[in-house]
């Protein structure tokens, strides 16, 4: 099962991510134009396609999780998203095709109409890949309600929406854009860091 192979790699690598061992991300500066953040929206609201290479580290409680991630952007409504641990271990794929999502680990493939569930329930991972389509570019999910703060140059630096707070750390450059290379989302007792070390 999937999530017996998630507990596997999370006894492997939970010293890892206590101690915060995450590759670097992008060190491609920012242009950090003097930008409202109502214009900052307006450009990124575009960005509906896109390849980033990167890691994400899950803390729940006691248990922890890391793996590289791959994340292919196709539109609005489809993705694909890999999550590998170490050296490859326990690979799992996440693909969602409009309102249909399909959790694979090449043995096992799940369906469901609900991408975060599905992760969830099948890992034991509670990574918000629903709300990311907004939260990883630096926007609010415009369908709820939510709070920001931003930095001087019209980033958001936080944001709180659906129980999370997303903190931005560092903000990298993608085309036209400044986006976000570091960012941490915590909820309660979980804590998700996802370090991006390439748009694309």
């Amino acid at each position: 099962m999937i999530k017996k192979i998630a507990r596997n790699i999370s006894l492997t690598v939970i010293t890892g991510v206590l101690t915060g061992c995450m590759p670097q991300p992008s060190m491609i500066a920012p242009q950090n134009l003097n930008k409202s953040f109502k214009q900052r929206k307006a450009e990124l609201e575009d960005l509906n396609h896109w390849n980033l290479k990167g890691a994400i580290a899950v803390k729940e409680n006691t248990k922890g999780y890391s793996a590289s991630m791959l994340w292919n952007q196709k539109n609005a409504t489809s993705f694909d998203i890999q999550f590998s641990g170490p050296l490859g271990a326990g690979k799992v794929k996440v693909i969602k095709r409009g309102s249909q999502a399909t959790l694979s680990d090449g043995k096992n493939t799940f369906t469901s109409n609900n991408a975060e569930q599905l992760l969830k329930k099948h890992t034991g991972n509670a990574i918000p890949v629903n709300s990311l389509f907004y939260w990883i570019r630096g926007l609010p999910n415009p369908k709820l309600p939510f709070k920001i703060k931003k930095d001087t140059y019209g980033h958001l630096s936080s944001l709180t929406q659906l129980g999370w707070q997303i903190n931005y750390i560092r903000f990298t450059h993608f085309k036209s854009f400044d986006v976000p290379a570091k960012l941490v989302l915590t909820r309660g007792n979980i804590r998700v860091k996802i370090v991006i070390s390439k748009w694309g």
